[in-house]
């Protein structure tokens, strides 16, 4: 299950004040008396202290609006991220996760308060525990934080993107999805792609595409699509072992979603790169694109429409360098070549990917895209 907006607790840690803290929620107390208990107790030693208050904070912003807004305004945030660097300090793992589960509470549904969690300085804190036992924790508030726009330049340039990759091999399934959809958010704003390209994103995503499932699919298409979007993305997403297969796979066994995405993946890696366009079309992707330019999503449906005319295009500027070649006379060209040589080579490939298109552009079933 994937984390949203919505779900504005991570389940429930084993702390021995838990109990505690819940009773004495039931007994009354003035908000304001109460708010300022807190930060005081907050606000220093002993950590155990500090731990309770955390905690309480934790349990009062788990479905309240009103305590995340006061909360936001009035100095919690700040003293959590200090309490959070003194529970790295002393290396206790219970009060790491008490606090970044308090400051994930607060920040659902507040975009303020996920602004002034970033500006607080948590998030180097929270790089600090992706490698620990509080990793999925620390990657769920990344997660949260992430999903505002105008946070993402400034966590892809803080280094959690290389981290983020990692845990996207993580044992627990809740850390994976985590991970992923923290990068799909990074990946939607353009200055976060090259790091996610030199930090490894594609071999992963390449991993992970082949036995992937519904909304985790969908999600790693659509990095990879973004990632497209640049060059040194498409290089890589090209020079990656079993990448552009995994993609041309989903055109069959995708859902209409990831159909969609992965045609408009391969449509930005074959634009205005012969190159591309044969690795493309040595999947064997043809038979797929026609199905689901009839049969896909309304975007689906266009994005095969245009890789198939690409092809098409592509296959009658092939045909037309042929003939132009067969009447030339002389025997080495400008650039000296051996002609015969460079036909040879021509030929060769011509071969090949009019073998592939050669039974799908005469067909009357498919005349519609030999208009």
């Amino acid at each position: 299950m994937l984390r949203n907006e919505e779900s504005s607790e991570l389940g429930d840690t084993s702390l021995s004040w838990s109990c505690d803290i819940v009773e004495s929620q039931n007994v009354e107390e003035d908000p304001c008396k109460k708010y300022e208990r807190l930060l005081t107790s907050l606000s220093g030693p002993p950590l155990e202290l500090q731990c309770r208050a955390a905690e309480e904070i934790r349990f009062l912003s788990k479905d309240d609006d009103e305590a995340r807004s006061y909360m936001g305004a009035n100095g919690f945030i700040h003293m959590l991220v200090n309490f959070l660097r003194s529970a790295i300090d002393a290396c206790n793992a219970q009060a790491q996760e008490t606090g970044a589960l308090a400051l994930f509470n607060i920040a659902v549904n507040n975009n303020r308060n996920k602004a002034a969690i970033l500006a607080a300085g948590a998030v180097p804190l929270l790089l600090e525990l992706l490698d620990s036992e509080t990793s999925e924790a620390a990657v769920a508030v990344l997660l949260m934080l992430s999903s505002l726009e105008d946070n993402k330049a400034s966590i892809g340039a803080s280094g959690a993107i290389p981290s983020l990759i990692k845990l996207m091999d993580s044992e627990s399934s809740q850390c994976r999805q985590d991970a992923i959809n923290a990068l799909y958010n990074l990946s939607t704003f353009k200055g976060n792609r090259s790091y996610m390209v030199s930090a490894g994103a594609v071999s992963r995503l390449a991993h992970l595409l082949v036995g992937a499932e519904g909304d985790c699919t969908e999600k790693c298409l659509t990095i990879l699509y973004h990632l497209a979007a640049i060059e040194e993305g498409r290089a890589t997403i090209s020079d990656t072992e079993g990448c552009i297969g995994a993609i041309a796979d989903i055109l069959d066994t995708g859902t209409p979603n990831a159909q969609e995405q992965a045609a408009a993946s391969l449509l930005l890696l074959c634009t205005n790169s012969f190159e591309h366009s044969q690795m493309v079309l040595r999947e064997g992707v043809i038979p797929s694109l026609v199905t689901l330019s009839m049969n896909g999503s309304p975007r689906g449906r266009d994005k095969a429409q245009k890789l198939l005319q690409h092809f098409r295009e592509q296959r009658q500027r092939d045909v037309s360098c042929q003939s132009s070649t067969a009447v030339c006379t002389p025997q080495t060209s400008i650039y000296g070549e051996s002609l015969k040589e460079k036909k040879t080579t021509h030929r060769t490939t011509s071969k090949k990917i009019g073998r592939t298109l050669s039974l799908f552009w005469k067909s009357k079933s498919f005349a519609f895209y030999q208009c």
